[in-house]
Parts: C-alpha cells; structure tokens; sequence
C-alpha cells in the first residue's frame, strides 16, 4: 500500500481482546488463545477494519479494491475524499542503479503502540537511508510470509520492527518499493518492487502518478 503508513488496523470482535491488536501479534496470540496462526491470519482479515489517519483521532475508512499475498500489498479504496494530500509519485524499480541511494520511511517506534500510531502523520515518520544492492526476483522469508520470484530491491537502508510495509523512495522522492524485511545487524533489507503494483494498477485501471 502506497501510504501504509498511515493505515491503523482494528481487529473485531471475534473472541480476542477488544483491545485493538497489530500486525506482528500473532504468536502472542497463537500462544494465549490456542489458535494455529493460519485461523488467526484468516480470522484478522475477514474481520479486520482499515483507516487512514487524516489527523490525530480523525480517520477515513477504507475497503481493500485488490491484494495479493504472493507479493505482499493491497490497493485500498477510500470511502471518503481526501483533498489536503498528494499522492506520492512512482518510479519503476527496474530503472534503479546499484549504489543508487535510497530512503525506507516509517514508524518503528510506535509498533506495539497502537494509540500513538493512530496520531502518526507524514512529519514524524522515521526515515533511514542506504543504498541499492540489487534489483531482481529474489526468494526470501520473513516470520509469517515467504516470497517465491517476486521482484524485489535489495537495500541497505535499515528495516526495522513497525516500518515494514512503508515506501521506499529515491532521492527524489519517488516511491521505488515497499519496505518488506530487514534485519537492524545487516546491511541486507528487501523491498517488494513497485513495478508489481504498478502493473496490478494498470490492468485494473487505477491512474497514478509518474
């Protein structure tokens, strides 16, 4: 999702706490509540809510238009209008150079603080910088995915815990990835490339920006 960063996740009723859960939950509660993290991850996303934060406490809900699982993204469609931001502008990862510097922008500090999260905007997101290794379908793991060929960029920008799933942008901003796995004792961080969403977007007839 292009601006991941500022969707929050609510989880419904359904026997958890009513406290909201985040992503990265599920083996805390695969160990309290006994459940295989298959039927949690089921559970989560039949009944999960998503919201853009607008500002502090005011959000605009949201409905996923597609996903996809293999490449780990989803195109939200908003409910309502937004007229105060501007969509950031996207840049084929394939045109990227080895050495080329990059930027992984998000909020690892608020990772298991859903209350702040909500209060998260564009000017306090943190954002680490490094440089392109390389470009190429690669397979990799992380603790609930596996990605099999996707198309990914290999960074050195560092990745931690609450900023997976936020972009990836050259130096001019422009979004080249979205922030996928990493590891804070390496130098190795996995971006899926951005190429994936922009050929779903187009088969499905969504504009952006280039």
């Amino acid at each position: 999702v292009i601006a991941e960063n500022n969707v929050n996740t609510t989880l419904m009723n359904f026997g958890f706490p009513k406290e909201p859960v985040i992503h990265g939950s599920v083996s805390e509660l695969d160990k309290h509540y006994g459940l295989d993290k298959d039927s949690i991850a089921k559970e989560i996303k039949e009944n999960m809510q998503y919201r853009i934060s607008v500002l502090r406490d005011v959000h605009v809900q949201a409905t996923i238009r597609q996903s996809s699982e293999e490449m780990d993204f989803a195109i939200l469609t908003l409910n309502d209008d937004l007229y105060t931001l501007t969509p950031m502008t996207l840049r084929k990862s394939s045109e990227l150079r080895q050495t080329e510097s990059v930027h992984a922008l998000g909020f690892p500090s608020v990772y298991s603080m859903v209350t702040d999260a909500e209060k998260k905007n564009s000017e306090s997101a943190v954002v680490t910088s490094g440089t392109v290794n390389k470009v190429g379908e690669s397979d990799f793991s992380t603790e609930n995915s596996f990605y099999n060929d996707v198309l990914t960029v290999e960074h050195s920008a560092i990745i931690t815990a609450g900023n997976s799933g936020g972009p990836l942008v050259d130096n001019n901003g422009y979004v080249v990835g979205i922030n996928a796995a990493g590891n804070t004792n390496s130098t190795v961080n996995i971006a899926v490339s951005i190429n994936n969403v922009m050929l779903t977007m187009d088969a499905l007839g969504i504009d952006y920006t280039t």
